[in-house]
Protein backbone atom coordinates (compact mmCIF):
# COMPACT_ATOMS: atom_id res chain seq x y z
CA UNK A 1 0.00 0.00 0.00
CA UNK A 2 1.44 3.28 -1.18
CA UNK A 3 2.18 5.66 1.90
CA UNK A 4 2.21 9.66 0.82
CA UNK A 5 4.34 11.55 3.24
CA UNK A 6 4.31 15.46 3.88
CA UNK A 7 6.74 17.36 5.57
CA UNK A 8 6.96 20.70 7.56
CA UNK A 9 4.83 23.58 6.43
CA UNK A 10 3.34 21.65 3.33
CA UNK A 11 2.02 18.87 5.83
CA UNK A 12 0.23 21.68 8.18
CA UNK A 13 -1.05 23.55 5.20
CA UNK A 14 -3.17 20.57 4.46
CA UNK A 15 -4.19 19.74 7.41
CA UNK A 16 -4.96 22.71 8.05
CA UNK A 17 -7.10 23.07 5.13
CA UNK A 18 -9.42 20.28 6.72
CA UNK A 19 -9.47 22.30 9.91
CA UNK A 20 -10.83 25.38 8.11
CA UNK A 21 -13.31 22.90 5.73
CA UNK A 22 -14.87 22.08 8.77
CA UNK A 23 -14.57 25.19 10.71
CA UNK A 24 -16.40 27.11 7.93
CA UNK A 25 -19.44 24.74 7.91
CA UNK A 26 -19.69 24.18 11.80
CA UNK A 27 -18.73 27.81 12.76
CA UNK A 28 -21.81 29.21 11.01
CA UNK A 29 -24.68 27.91 13.20
CA UNK A 30 -22.90 29.55 16.64
CA UNK A 31 -25.18 31.54 19.11
CA UNK A 32 -29.05 32.65 18.50
CA UNK A 33 -28.94 34.26 14.95
CA UNK A 34 -26.85 30.74 14.01
CA UNK A 35 -27.49 29.75 10.32
CA UNK A 36 -29.15 27.28 9.30
CA UNK A 37 -26.88 23.71 7.77
CA UNK A 38 -28.51 21.92 4.60
CA UNK A 39 -27.36 18.06 5.04
CA UNK A 40 -27.80 15.05 2.59
CA UNK A 41 -27.86 11.74 3.98
CA UNK A 42 -27.19 8.99 1.85
CA UNK A 43 -28.88 6.78 4.69
CA UNK A 44 -32.11 8.70 3.74
CA UNK A 45 -31.71 8.99 0.07
CA UNK A 46 -30.09 12.34 0.11
CA UNK A 47 -32.79 13.94 1.53
CA UNK A 48 -32.21 17.51 2.65
CA UNK A 49 -32.07 17.95 6.43
CA UNK A 50 -31.73 21.15 7.91
CA UNK A 51 -30.19 21.87 11.34
CA UNK A 52 -28.35 24.26 13.64
CA UNK A 53 -26.67 21.25 15.41
CA UNK A 54 -22.87 21.95 14.94
CA UNK A 55 -22.01 18.23 16.20
CA UNK A 56 -24.26 16.86 13.21
CA UNK A 57 -22.86 19.56 10.47
CA UNK A 58 -19.07 18.27 11.69
CA UNK A 59 -20.01 14.11 11.64
CA UNK A 60 -21.04 14.62 8.24
CA UNK A 61 -17.88 16.66 6.83
CA UNK A 62 -15.20 14.69 4.78
CA UNK A 63 -13.20 15.80 1.98
CA UNK A 64 -11.92 12.13 0.70
CA UNK A 65 -8.68 13.35 0.41
CA UNK A 66 -6.65 11.92 3.23
CA UNK A 67 -4.26 14.59 4.41
CA UNK A 68 -7.64 17.25 4.55
CA UNK A 69 -9.19 14.01 6.24
CA UNK A 70 -6.44 14.20 8.92
CA UNK A 71 -7.12 17.74 9.73
CA UNK A 72 -11.15 17.35 9.55
CA UNK A 73 -10.29 14.50 12.15
CA UNK A 74 -8.25 16.61 14.66
CA UNK A 75 -10.60 19.04 15.11
CA UNK A 76 -13.57 16.54 14.49
CA UNK A 77 -12.05 14.76 17.57
CA UNK A 78 -12.11 17.64 19.99
CA UNK A 79 -15.71 18.37 19.00
CA UNK A 80 -16.54 15.17 20.24
CA UNK A 81 -14.52 15.17 23.39
CA UNK A 82 -16.32 17.98 24.37
CA UNK A 83 -19.77 16.78 23.74
CA UNK A 84 -18.66 13.62 25.50
CA UNK A 85 -17.56 14.79 28.50
CA UNK A 86 -19.89 18.05 28.73
CA UNK A 87 -22.93 17.67 26.63
CA UNK A 88 -22.91 20.71 24.68
CA UNK A 89 -20.28 23.08 23.52
CA UNK A 90 -19.30 21.10 20.22
CA UNK A 91 -19.08 24.36 18.26
CA UNK A 92 -17.58 26.46 20.32
CA UNK A 93 -14.76 24.13 21.09
CA UNK A 94 -14.14 23.95 16.89
CA UNK A 95 -14.30 27.82 16.79
CA UNK A 96 -11.02 27.81 19.33
CA UNK A 97 -9.45 25.25 18.26
CA UNK A 98 -9.64 27.16 14.76
CA UNK A 99 -8.46 29.78 16.34
CA UNK A 100 -5.71 28.53 17.88
CA UNK A 101 -4.39 26.98 15.04
CA UNK A 102 -4.47 29.46 12.64
CA UNK A 103 -2.90 32.20 14.88
CA UNK A 104 -0.71 29.31 16.51
CA UNK A 105 0.30 28.80 12.65
CA UNK A 106 1.36 32.33 12.06
CA UNK A 107 4.04 32.21 14.53
CA UNK A 108 5.27 28.93 14.14
CA UNK A 109 6.14 29.86 9.76
CA UNK A 110 7.81 33.07 11.55
CA UNK A 111 10.53 30.31 12.71
CA UNK A 112 8.51 30.54 16.55
CA UNK A 113 9.24 27.37 18.42
CA UNK A 114 6.40 25.39 18.84
CA UNK A 115 6.79 23.63 21.57
CA UNK A 116 7.00 26.87 23.70
CA UNK A 117 4.16 28.19 22.02
CA UNK A 118 2.50 24.75 23.25
CA UNK A 119 3.73 25.54 26.95
CA UNK A 120 2.57 29.21 26.52
CA UNK A 121 -1.02 28.40 25.52
CA UNK A 122 -1.17 25.44 28.39
CA UNK A 123 -0.38 27.74 31.05
CA UNK A 124 -2.75 30.62 29.90
CA UNK A 125 -6.15 27.89 29.44
CA UNK A 126 -4.81 26.58 32.92
CA UNK A 127 -5.17 30.44 34.38
CA UNK A 128 -8.46 30.90 32.23
CA UNK A 129 -9.86 27.09 34.30
CA UNK A 130 -9.37 28.99 37.60
CA UNK A 131 -10.58 31.76 36.70
CA UNK A 132 -13.69 29.94 35.53
CA UNK A 133 -14.08 27.66 38.76
CA UNK A 134 -13.64 31.19 41.45
CA UNK A 135 -16.51 33.16 39.36
CA UNK A 136 -18.33 30.65 38.62
CA UNK A 137 -22.51 30.38 40.12
CA UNK A 138 -24.21 27.26 41.40
CA UNK A 139 -27.55 26.76 40.08
CA UNK A 140 -30.47 27.25 42.79
CA UNK A 141 -33.32 28.32 40.83
CA UNK A 142 -36.17 26.69 38.34
CA UNK A 143 -35.75 29.68 36.29
CA UNK A 144 -31.53 29.16 35.95
CA UNK A 145 -32.29 25.90 34.94
CA UNK A 146 -34.92 27.01 32.68
CA UNK A 147 -32.70 29.47 30.89
CA UNK A 148 -29.63 26.74 30.61
CA UNK A 149 -32.31 24.67 28.85
CA UNK A 150 -33.70 27.26 26.41
CA UNK A 151 -30.19 28.30 25.56
CA UNK A 152 -28.91 24.74 24.65
CA UNK A 153 -32.13 23.65 23.03
CA UNK A 154 -32.21 26.52 20.31
CA UNK A 155 -34.22 28.50 21.96
CA UNK A 156 -37.31 26.47 22.02
CA UNK A 157 -39.45 27.06 24.82
CA UNK A 158 -40.87 23.76 24.52
CA UNK A 159 -37.74 22.22 24.84
CA UNK A 160 -36.58 24.34 28.04
CA UNK A 161 -40.14 23.75 29.89
CA UNK A 162 -40.05 19.85 29.28
CA UNK A 163 -36.22 19.48 30.19
CA UNK A 164 -37.04 22.16 33.54
CA UNK A 165 -40.32 19.87 34.46
CA UNK A 166 -38.25 16.72 34.15
CA UNK A 167 -35.52 17.74 36.05
CA UNK A 168 -38.12 19.18 39.06
CA UNK A 169 -39.60 15.77 38.93
CA UNK A 170 -36.27 13.76 39.14
CA UNK A 171 -34.40 16.51 41.55
CA UNK A 172 -30.89 17.56 40.79
CA UNK A 173 -29.02 14.04 40.65
CA UNK A 174 -31.82 12.57 38.80
CA UNK A 175 -31.42 11.49 36.05
CA UNK A 176 -33.47 11.70 32.25
CA UNK A 177 -33.54 9.77 29.48
CA UNK A 178 -34.76 11.17 25.77
CA UNK A 179 -36.89 8.57 23.53
CA UNK A 180 -39.13 8.39 20.55
CA UNK A 181 -42.65 8.44 20.51
CA UNK A 182 -45.02 7.77 18.00
CA UNK A 183 -46.88 10.79 16.88
CA UNK A 184 -46.03 14.55 17.21
CA UNK A 185 -46.78 15.11 21.50
CA UNK A 186 -43.58 15.14 23.46
CA UNK A 187 -44.29 14.40 27.02
CA UNK A 188 -42.63 13.41 30.53
CA UNK A 189 -42.70 10.18 32.43
CA UNK A 190 -41.46 9.64 35.29
CA UNK A 191 -40.29 6.13 36.48
CA UNK A 192 -38.55 4.24 39.25
CA UNK A 193 -34.90 3.30 39.06
CA UNK A 194 -31.74 2.40 40.78
CA UNK A 195 -28.75 4.53 40.57
CA UNK A 196 -25.46 2.59 41.29
CA UNK A 197 -22.27 5.02 41.46
CA UNK A 198 -20.28 3.30 39.52
CA UNK A 199 -19.77 2.79 35.08
CA UNK A 200 -18.64 0.94 32.41
CA UNK A 201 -15.23 0.03 32.24
CA UNK A 202 -14.36 1.45 29.06
CA UNK A 203 -15.23 3.92 26.64
CA UNK A 204 -15.84 0.89 23.87
CA UNK A 205 -18.85 0.27 25.86
CA UNK A 206 -20.80 3.38 24.55
CA UNK A 207 -23.93 2.96 21.98
CA UNK A 208 -24.65 6.82 22.13
CA UNK A 209 -23.09 8.55 19.28
CA UNK A 210 -23.98 12.18 20.89
CA UNK A 211 -22.94 11.50 24.59
CA UNK A 212 -20.67 8.86 26.62
CA UNK A 213 -23.63 6.52 27.50
CA UNK A 214 -23.82 2.84 26.71
CA UNK A 215 -27.85 1.76 26.98
CA UNK A 216 -28.97 -1.82 27.03
CA UNK A 217 -32.64 -2.84 26.26
CA UNK A 218 -34.47 -6.07 28.36
CA UNK A 219 -31.31 -7.15 30.01
CA UNK A 220 -30.47 -10.28 31.75
CA UNK A 221 -28.65 -8.94 35.37
CA UNK A 222 -26.11 -10.44 37.14
CA UNK A 223 -24.41 -9.59 40.37
CA UNK A 224 -21.57 -11.48 42.08
CA UNK A 225 -19.09 -10.55 44.95
CA UNK A 226 -16.62 -12.61 42.94
CA UNK A 227 -13.68 -11.15 40.29
CA UNK A 228 -13.60 -12.92 37.13
CA UNK A 229 -10.19 -13.55 35.83
CA UNK A 230 -10.78 -15.69 33.19
CA UNK A 231 -12.44 -16.35 30.03
CA UNK A 232 -13.56 -19.56 31.46
CA UNK A 233 -15.29 -17.47 34.05
CA UNK A 234 -17.29 -15.47 31.73
CA UNK A 235 -18.38 -18.03 29.02
CA UNK A 236 -21.15 -19.34 31.10
CA UNK A 237 -22.93 -16.10 31.13
CA UNK A 238 -22.42 -15.30 27.55
CA UNK A 239 -23.63 -18.83 26.65
CA UNK A 240 -26.61 -18.40 28.96
CA UNK A 241 -27.63 -15.02 27.52
CA UNK A 242 -26.87 -16.26 23.78
CA UNK A 243 -29.86 -18.83 24.38
CA UNK A 244 -31.46 -16.00 25.67
CA UNK A 245 -31.21 -13.46 23.26
CA UNK A 246 -31.29 -15.73 20.03
CA UNK A 247 -33.16 -18.81 20.85
CA UNK A 248 -35.53 -18.54 23.57
CA UNK A 249 -36.20 -14.17 22.68
CA UNK A 250 -36.54 -13.47 26.32
CA UNK A 251 -33.91 -11.15 26.86
CA UNK A 252 -31.71 -8.84 24.04
CA UNK A 253 -28.72 -8.24 26.12
CA UNK A 254 -26.74 -8.89 29.59
CA UNK A 255 -25.21 -6.69 32.86
CA UNK A 256 -22.66 -8.36 34.90
CA UNK A 257 -21.96 -6.11 38.41
CA UNK A 258 -18.76 -7.87 40.19
CA UNK A 259 -16.09 -7.40 42.25
CA UNK A 260 -13.28 -7.47 39.41
CA UNK A 261 -12.77 -8.02 35.72
CA UNK A 262 -9.86 -8.80 34.96
CA UNK A 263 -8.24 -8.23 30.94
CA UNK A 264 -9.07 -11.05 29.28
CA UNK A 265 -13.05 -10.89 30.56
CA UNK A 266 -13.10 -7.51 29.48
CA UNK A 267 -11.59 -8.19 26.04
CA UNK A 268 -14.08 -11.32 25.83
CA UNK A 269 -16.66 -9.22 26.79
CA UNK A 270 -15.98 -6.30 24.19
CA UNK A 271 -15.93 -9.38 21.41
CA UNK A 272 -18.94 -10.40 22.27
CA UNK A 273 -20.77 -6.89 21.84
CA UNK A 274 -19.17 -6.52 18.46
CA UNK A 275 -19.93 -9.70 17.32
CA UNK A 276 -18.67 -13.37 16.60
CA UNK A 277 -19.57 -16.37 14.56
CA UNK A 278 -20.94 -19.61 17.16
CA UNK A 279 -19.95 -23.06 16.27
CA UNK A 280 -22.81 -23.07 13.55
CA UNK A 281 -20.94 -20.88 11.94
CA UNK A 282 -23.69 -18.00 12.59
CA UNK A 283 -22.80 -14.39 13.33
CA UNK A 284 -23.70 -13.56 16.68
CA UNK A 285 -23.42 -9.93 18.83
CA UNK A 286 -24.55 -9.66 22.38
CA UNK A 287 -24.97 -6.40 23.83
CA UNK A 288 -23.71 -6.49 27.42
CA UNK A 289 -21.78 -4.11 29.99
CA UNK A 290 -19.44 -5.52 32.87
CA UNK A 291 -19.72 -3.11 35.70
CA UNK A 292 -16.93 -3.15 38.85
CA UNK A 293 -18.97 -2.45 42.10
CA UNK A 294 -16.87 -3.28 45.00
CA UNK A 295 -18.72 -2.28 47.75
CA UNK A 296 -19.98 -4.61 50.53
CA UNK A 297 -22.22 -7.23 50.66
CA UNK A 298 -25.33 -5.43 51.66
CA UNK A 299 -25.26 -2.98 48.49
CA UNK A 300 -24.90 -6.08 46.16
CA UNK A 301 -27.79 -7.84 47.91
CA UNK A 302 -29.79 -4.27 47.33
CA UNK A 303 -29.21 -4.29 43.88
CA UNK A 304 -30.26 -7.92 43.89
CA UNK A 305 -33.49 -7.38 45.40
CA UNK A 306 -34.06 -4.70 43.29
CA UNK A 307 -33.66 -6.54 39.88
CA UNK A 308 -34.89 -9.91 41.24
CA UNK A 309 -31.25 -11.71 41.31
CA UNK A 310 -29.72 -13.54 43.97
CA UNK A 311 -26.02 -12.31 44.74
CA UNK A 312 -23.24 -14.89 43.59
CA UNK A 313 -21.02 -15.95 46.58
CA UNK A 314 -17.49 -16.32 46.70
CA UNK A 315 -18.39 -19.60 47.56
CA UNK A 316 -19.29 -20.22 44.06
CA UNK A 317 -17.96 -21.66 40.85
CA UNK A 318 -18.13 -20.24 37.57
CA UNK A 319 -18.75 -23.35 36.03
CA UNK A 320 -21.76 -25.52 34.29
CA UNK A 321 -22.87 -26.86 36.96
CA UNK A 322 -23.77 -23.27 38.41
CA UNK A 323 -27.43 -22.91 37.53
CA UNK A 324 -27.59 -19.55 36.48
CA UNK A 325 -31.40 -19.39 36.15
CA UNK A 326 -31.52 -19.74 39.94
CA UNK A 327 -29.22 -16.44 39.67
CA UNK A 328 -30.81 -14.12 37.17
CA UNK A 329 -32.41 -10.73 37.52
CA UNK A 330 -33.68 -8.83 34.86
CA UNK A 331 -34.08 -4.84 34.04
CA UNK A 332 -35.64 -2.82 30.64
CA UNK A 333 -33.26 -0.58 30.59
CA UNK A 334 -30.15 0.14 31.37
CA UNK A 335 -28.07 3.60 30.72
CA UNK A 336 -24.12 3.84 32.13
CA UNK A 337 -22.14 6.56 31.89
CA UNK A 338 -18.36 6.55 33.18
CA UNK A 339 -19.20 7.46 36.74
CA UNK A 340 -22.69 5.76 37.09
CA UNK A 341 -25.55 3.45 36.13
CA UNK A 342 -29.17 3.87 36.24
CA UNK A 343 -31.17 0.34 36.18
CA UNK A 344 -34.82 1.03 35.05
CA UNK A 345 -37.57 -1.50 35.47
CA UNK A 346 -35.91 -4.08 37.83
CA UNK A 347 -38.02 -7.20 38.27
CA UNK A 348 -37.64 -7.40 41.59
CA UNK A 349 -39.44 -6.36 44.93
CA UNK A 350 -37.76 -4.07 47.37
CA UNK A 351 -41.02 -3.36 49.58
CA UNK A 352 -39.28 -5.17 52.65
CA UNK A 353 -35.87 -4.46 52.06
CA UNK A 354 -37.04 -1.04 51.97
CA UNK A 355 -39.04 -0.98 55.59
CA UNK A 356 -36.05 -2.87 56.94
CA UNK A 357 -33.90 0.01 55.76
CA UNK A 358 -36.43 2.86 57.06
CA UNK A 359 -36.26 0.94 60.58
CA UNK A 360 -32.53 0.94 60.83
CA UNK A 361 -32.62 4.91 60.00
CA UNK A 362 -34.88 5.42 62.93
CA UNK A 363 -33.28 3.11 65.00
CA UNK A 364 -29.38 3.45 64.57
CA UNK A 365 -27.29 6.30 65.50
CA UNK A 366 -24.31 5.68 62.95
CA UNK A 367 -27.17 5.43 59.72
CA UNK A 368 -24.97 6.53 57.11
CA UNK A 369 -24.87 3.44 55.01
CA UNK A 370 -28.66 2.76 55.51
CA UNK A 371 -29.39 6.31 54.33
CA UNK A 372 -27.73 5.99 51.11
CA UNK A 373 -28.84 2.42 50.48
CA UNK A 374 -32.36 3.53 51.08
CA UNK A 375 -31.68 6.67 48.44
CA UNK A 376 -30.88 4.66 46.02
CA UNK A 377 -33.44 1.89 46.08
CA UNK A 378 -35.90 4.50 46.46
CA UNK A 379 -35.17 6.78 43.34
CA UNK A 380 -36.46 7.80 40.19
CA UNK A 381 -35.49 8.55 36.47
CA UNK A 382 -37.46 10.63 33.70
CA UNK A 383 -38.42 9.80 30.83
CA UNK A 384 -38.89 12.52 27.85
CA UNK A 385 -40.58 10.89 25.09
CA UNK A 386 -40.14 12.66 22.32
CA UNK A 387 -42.44 13.45 18.97
CA UNK A 388 -42.79 14.70 16.18
CA UNK A 389 -44.69 14.35 12.29
CA UNK A 390 -41.27 13.41 10.49
CA UNK A 391 -38.68 11.08 11.30
CA UNK A 392 -36.28 13.74 10.37
CA UNK A 393 -37.64 16.31 12.30
CA UNK A 394 -37.60 13.68 15.22
CA UNK A 395 -34.11 13.49 15.16
CA UNK A 396 -33.32 16.74 14.94
CA UNK A 397 -35.53 17.75 18.23
CA UNK A 398 -34.06 14.75 19.68
CA UNK A 399 -30.81 16.29 19.41
CA UNK A 400 -31.46 19.21 21.00
CA UNK A 401 -33.18 17.87 23.91
CA UNK A 402 -30.56 16.06 24.15
CA UNK A 403 -28.41 18.89 24.25
CA UNK A 404 -30.46 20.78 26.41
CA UNK A 405 -30.45 18.27 29.20
CA UNK A 406 -26.67 18.25 29.66
CA UNK A 407 -26.28 21.35 29.33
CA UNK A 408 -28.20 21.46 32.63
CA UNK A 409 -26.72 18.46 34.11
CA UNK A 410 -23.37 20.22 33.65
CA UNK A 411 -24.30 22.99 34.95
CA UNK A 412 -25.91 21.60 37.96
CA UNK A 413 -22.40 19.80 38.07
CA UNK A 414 -19.63 23.29 37.77
CA UNK A 415 -22.31 26.03 37.72
CA UNK A 416 -23.10 28.74 35.33
CA UNK A 417 -20.97 31.62 33.64
CA UNK A 418 -22.11 34.67 31.37
CA UNK A 419 -22.70 33.26 28.41
CA UNK A 420 -22.34 34.52 24.35
CA UNK A 421 -18.73 33.96 24.59
CA UNK A 422 -18.41 36.90 27.25
CA UNK A 423 -16.85 35.37 29.75
CA UNK A 424 -13.98 33.90 27.60
CA UNK A 425 -14.32 37.62 25.95
CA UNK A 426 -13.39 39.33 28.93
CA UNK A 427 -10.64 36.48 30.34
CA UNK A 428 -8.67 38.05 28.07
CA UNK A 429 -8.12 41.16 29.41
CA UNK A 430 -7.20 39.04 32.99
CA UNK A 431 -4.22 37.58 31.28
CA UNK A 432 -1.81 40.49 30.83
CA UNK A 433 -0.37 39.02 33.87
CA UNK A 434 -0.29 35.73 33.14
CA UNK A 435 1.95 36.75 29.90
CA UNK A 436 4.56 38.57 32.00
CA UNK A 437 5.29 35.60 33.78
CA UNK A 438 6.32 33.10 31.49
CA UNK A 439 10.02 32.01 31.08
CA UNK A 440 10.25 33.45 27.57
CA UNK A 441 9.04 35.24 24.87
CA UNK A 442 7.55 32.32 22.90
CA UNK A 443 5.78 31.19 25.63
CA UNK A 444 4.43 34.54 25.59
CA UNK A 445 3.33 34.33 22.34
CA UNK A 446 1.63 31.15 23.25
CA UNK A 447 -0.45 33.37 25.99
CA UNK A 448 -1.45 35.84 23.33
CA UNK A 449 -2.35 33.28 21.02
CA UNK A 450 -4.94 32.49 23.33
CA UNK A 451 -6.14 36.19 23.94
CA UNK A 452 -6.83 36.38 20.93
CA UNK A 453 -8.84 32.99 19.84
CA UNK A 454 -10.98 33.61 23.65
CA UNK A 455 -12.23 36.67 21.63
CA UNK A 456 -13.68 34.55 18.61
CA UNK A 457 -16.63 33.24 20.13
CA UNK A 458 -18.61 36.29 20.17
CA UNK A 459 -16.81 37.53 16.87
CA UNK A 460 -18.61 34.66 15.74
CA UNK A 461 -21.50 34.64 17.32
CA UNK A 462 -22.44 38.58 16.06
CA UNK A 463 -21.00 37.60 12.57
CA UNK A 464 -23.96 35.47 12.20
CA UNK A 465 -25.99 37.98 13.33
CA UNK A 466 -25.07 40.03 10.23
CA UNK A 467 -23.14 42.46 12.90
CA UNK A 468 -19.56 44.13 12.50
CA UNK A 469 -17.38 41.67 15.08
CA UNK A 470 -14.94 44.77 15.49
CA UNK A 471 -17.15 47.34 16.38
CA UNK A 472 -19.20 45.18 19.07
CA UNK A 473 -15.80 43.93 20.32
CA UNK A 474 -14.50 47.72 20.72
CA UNK A 475 -17.22 48.31 22.88
CA UNK A 476 -18.15 45.66 24.72
CA UNK A 477 -14.33 46.28 26.80
CA UNK A 478 -16.00 49.36 27.85
CA UNK A 479 -18.49 46.92 30.07
CA UNK A 480 -18.02 44.87 33.42
CA UNK A 481 -17.05 41.03 33.42
CA UNK A 482 -20.21 39.98 33.47
CA UNK A 483 -21.93 41.86 30.68
CA UNK A 484 -21.84 40.70 26.51
CA UNK A 485 -23.77 41.40 23.87
CA UNK A 486 -27.37 39.75 23.44
CA UNK A 487 -27.20 38.82 19.63
CA UNK A 488 -31.00 37.82 19.94
CA UNK A 489 -32.10 40.94 20.94
CA UNK A 490 -29.33 43.19 19.53
CA UNK A 491 -27.96 45.04 23.00
CA UNK A 492 -25.35 45.08 25.68
CA UNK A 493 -26.80 43.46 28.98
CA UNK A 494 -25.74 41.87 31.90
CA UNK A 495 -26.03 38.04 30.70
CA UNK A 496 -26.15 36.48 34.10
CA UNK A 497 -29.47 38.86 34.42
CA UNK A 498 -30.64 38.98 31.45
CA UNK A 499 -30.53 34.78 31.55
CA UNK A 500 -27.63 34.69 28.47
CA UNK A 501 -26.07 31.74 30.46
CA UNK A 502 -23.40 28.97 29.72
CA UNK A 503 -22.58 25.75 31.91
CA UNK A 504 -19.20 26.50 33.61
CA UNK A 505 -18.17 22.65 32.55
CA UNK A 506 -19.09 23.54 28.96
CA UNK A 507 -17.01 26.50 28.49
CA UNK A 508 -13.97 24.86 30.48
CA UNK A 509 -13.77 21.57 28.66
CA UNK A 510 -14.50 23.37 25.14
CA UNK A 511 -11.25 25.39 26.15
CA UNK A 512 -8.88 22.46 26.90
CA UNK A 513 -10.63 20.60 24.46
CA UNK A 514 -9.55 23.27 21.58
CA UNK A 515 -6.02 24.05 22.69
CA UNK A 516 -5.08 20.19 23.03
CA UNK A 517 -6.13 20.03 19.55
CA UNK A 518 -3.99 23.18 18.81
CA UNK A 519 -1.15 22.20 20.88
CA UNK A 520 -1.18 18.58 18.49
CA UNK A 521 -1.37 20.41 14.95
CA UNK A 522 1.27 23.21 16.02
CA UNK A 523 4.09 20.86 16.95
CA UNK A 524 3.09 18.28 14.02
CA UNK A 525 6.15 18.21 11.57
CA UNK A 526 5.02 15.63 9.25
CA UNK A 527 2.26 13.61 7.91
CA UNK A 528 2.03 10.00 6.46
CA UNK A 529 -0.79 8.63 4.95
CA UNK A 530 -2.75 6.15 2.79
CA UNK A 531 -2.95 7.13 -0.92
CA UNK A 532 -6.85 7.94 -0.80
CA UNK A 533 -7.78 5.26 -3.84
CA UNK A 534 -5.81 2.55 -1.64
CA UNK A 535 -7.96 3.45 1.55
Amino acid sequence: MNKEVKIGREAREELLKGVNMLADAVSVTLGPRGRNVVIGNPVQGYQPQSTKDGVTVARNILSGIPHVDAGIEMIKEAAKKTGLLSGDGTTTSVVLSRAMIVNGLKQVQKGVSPVDIKRGIDVAVNAIVAICEKKSIKIDTKDKIRQIANIAGNYDELISEIVTEAYEKVGRDGMILIESTKGSITSVDVSEGMKIDRGFLRREYITNARKPEAELEDALIFVTEKELGRIEDLSPFMDYAAKAVFKERSAKSLMIIGQDFLQPVVYMSLTAKQGTHNKQGEFQNIPNLLIKYSKNINYLEDIAAYTGAKVITESKRFDKDLNLKHYQGFATKIVASPTSTMIVGGNGDTTDRMLDLQSLVKTQEDNAEYKDRLARLTGSIGIIRVGAPTDVELKERKDRFDDAVCAVRSALEEGILPGGGSFLFHCAGMLKSVKNGVENRDQQRGVQIVIDSICESVAQITLNAGLRPDKIMKELRKFPDTFGYNAREYKYVDMIDAGVIDPAKVIRVALQNAASVAGTFLTTEATVLCDRFQQ
